[in-house]
């Protein structure tokens, strides 16, 4: 049975390369660069399991106008590459209707409410469970406000019964002394735990994928070849 090649040797890339292996298949994991040194190297590796709401919901749409004008705003848009965006747009424009959005909050709850059924029996599997933190994670709001402009998200939260707490005044500081008194709300998301250095958790699953007998080499690939691997049978 010839190898499968994982391109990108990220955290993505080395977990799916490792779990391949470990059920017996052959592997060869391929990066340009070292493992882990992009994106992987230096993110918060939240685990956070309250954050699928989609990017298309209605309230999303009626901030873009103010981030297009805001030189720090998150979005970007080259006028010389509107002709390519629009087909993309008007997908992610199709994927705002009320209904849609539904059907992706219900999905994204549905990947979400699992992650700990797929996570901890990788990092056993792995002797890496201390590399997950005990502790949740807390949302910070300055005032009333924005703590309302944020109501949506609660509101899918509880929808499909994701743990939080909303959390005001003195007992948000004696959650977390070192928060100043001009926070005044709070959620605390209490399954939201993170990986205390994604890096060295990269480099630990990369070294086991080694010791089952993957591979790992540094090369860029250069284009991919489809060929028609199925075996045909005779009709029933």
């Amino acid at each position: 049975m010839s190898p499968i090649a994982v391109v990108g040797a990220g955290i993505i890339g080395v977990t799916i390369a490792f779990e391949l292996q470990r059920r017996g298949r052959s592997v060869v994991l391929i990066d340009r660069d070292s493992s882990g040194k992009g994106a992987s190297y230096g993110n918060m590796a939240s685990i956070a399991v309250t954050e699928f709401m989609p990017a298309s919901r209605p309230s999303v749409w009626a901030q873009m106008p103010k981030w297009l004008i805001d030189p720090e705003g998150p979005v970007r848009i080259r006028p010389s590459y509107m002709p390519k965006l629009t087909p993309w747009f008007l997908r992610f424009l199709e994927a705002s209707r009320p209904s849609r959005v539904k059907e992706l909050e219900a999905a994204g709850a549905v990947l979400c409410s699992r992650v700990y059924e797929d996570l901890m029996p990788l990092l056993q599997a792995t002797d890496l469970v201390e590399m997950l933190t005990d502790e949740g994670c807390l949302s910070l709001y300055a005032d009333e406000a924005e703590f309302k402009a944020d109501r949506e998200h609660i509101a899918v939260l509880e929808r499909f019964g994701f743990r939080h707490e909303v959390l005001g005044g003195n007992a948000i500081r004696e959650l977390e002394p070192a928060l100043t008194s001009k926070i005044a709300k709070a959620v605390l998301f209490p399954d939201n735990h993170s990986i205390r250095d994604p890096y060295q958790l990269l480099l630990e699953l990369r070294d086991k994928l080694v010791a089952l007998g993957g591979k790992v080499e540094l090369g860029e690939v250069v284009g991919f070849e489809q060929a028609d691997r199925v075996k045909r049978g005779a009709p029933e």
